[in-house]
């Protein structure tokens, strides 16, 4: 009988360890799941961002693509975008609010409440140099813009839960002979704030692509 109760013992010890070896895996496994779902999503909304910088870059593009003096095969001109009550010139928008004046009912992942969907979650404000400028090798006109992009994530109260930012420059070739404006390329580049660091951000030298303002 002493031997039939010590192999009974070791058989449910056996069978424990078995259990709580399954539970264990199973619990990782969830929490490999949940961690790479959480990953993909910061990263899904890093790429909305993104998306929402280079819409910056386009709307730009777009503002120096109707100013016709640009297109001049002459000294560098001013590139504007808007004129201050005082005239003044300024080479940056305000925030612009991707189709802030349409009537939205719902969003990509977007749960708030039917009231508050008017309220779109991307959003962009951009620099540009003051003129463009030539390129000393090719004697090219070029023109950068820095470009600073937003997705919001909201609760269904429209209350800011979280942003997700971006910030790129791009150098663009303005081609004087078809009158066109093109992408030349572009880089990420370090975050700044365009409202608690605007003098950095709206500030920055014409002709230097590397280097991080």
């Amino acid at each position: 009988m002493r031997n039939y109760n010590r192999r009974g013992s070791i058989g449910i010890t056996i069978v424990m360890l078995v259990f709580c070896l399954l539970m264990s895996v199973s619990m990782s496994y969830q929490k490999t799941i949940q961690t790479e779902t959480i990953i993909q999503n910061n990263v899904n909304y890093s790429d909305r961002a993104m998306d929402a910088a280079f819409s910056g870059v386009n709307y730009a593009m777009a503002v120096i693509q109707s100013n016709k003096k640009v297109f001049a095969n002459t000294d560098p001109v001013e590139i504007t975008f808007t004129k201050g009550a005082d005239g003044a010139t300024n080479y940056q928008s305000k925030w612009v609010n991707l189709a802030s004046n349409a009537s939205f009912t719902t969003y990509l992942d977007d749960d708030r409440k039917t009231e508050f969907q008017n309220h779109p979650p991307y959003r962009f404000i951009i620099s540009c140099i003051s003129s463009s400028y030539f390129k000393a090798n090719d004697k090219q006109k070029y023109v950068l813009i820095k470009s600073y992009g937003e997705y919001i994530k909201y609760d269904e109260n429209n209350n800011i839960t979280n942003k997700y930012a971006a910030q790129i420059m791009a150098e663009c070739h303005i081609a004087t002979t078809t009158k066109t404006i093109q992408l030349n390329r572009y880089r990420r580049m370090e975050l700044q704030d365009p409202e608690s660091d605007s003098s950095n951000f709206f500030t920055f030298n014409s002709g230097n692509f590397n280097k991080d303002y």
